[in-house]
């Protein structure tokens, strides 16, 4: 299974099966500079409203809410994005448990308590229905993976980012 597929998989599963949690070998490296991620990134930004007010609702129908953040590397010169499970979300900040395994940032676990400016969101999911929305930066990753491995990462997302009547 290639390594974007198992990016994608591995978020959708963990987001329709149960809590999110820490998958080995999933992080994926990719340039500051990639267009599609680039444009992804913009999108989740700016539904983010969308997100927030279903997160507020509390409808007895969503479950799994999450954020990807950015999270500063070990190393100061560069960042790493992590899914957090969002718990709390209130003037300007987000606060959550990490879901993602950090590749780059020693001091952080899956599990652990963050706290982040909202600024740093780059994608955000949540799970209706059995499948996940948002995933703005799964999905603009899809375009690089066999049809196969689309349709089988496609089968956990819904089929658009934004539920009808959200845009």
């Amino acid at each position: 299974m290639s390594r974007v597929l198992m990016f994608a998989v591995a978020l959708a599963t963990a987001a329709v099966c149960g809590p999110v949690q820490a998958q080995p070998d999933t992080a994926l490296r990719s340039s500051a500079h990639d267009p599609a991620l680039i444009a992804a990134r913009k999108q989740a930004r700016d539904t983010l409203p969308i997100f927030q007010a279903k997160f507020r609702a509390h409808a007895d129908d969503y479950s799994r809410f999450a954020v990807k953040a950015m999270f500063r590397t070990d190393d100061g010169r560069g960042e790493e994005a992590l899914w957090v499970a969002v718990f709390e979300m209130a003037d300007g900040k987000v606060r959550g448990r990490l879901a993602s395994a950090p590749v780059a940032i020693k001091g952080l676990r899956p599990g652990q308590p963050v706290e982040f400016d909202a600024s740093h969101v780059v994608d955000w999911q949540y799970v209706k229905g059995g499948h996940a929305y948002g995933h703005f930066s799964t999905r603009a990753l899809m375009a690089r993976v066999s049809a196969a491995e689309r349709a089988e990462a496609m089968s956990f997302l819904a089929p658009t980012p934004l539920e009808a009547g959200d845009r």
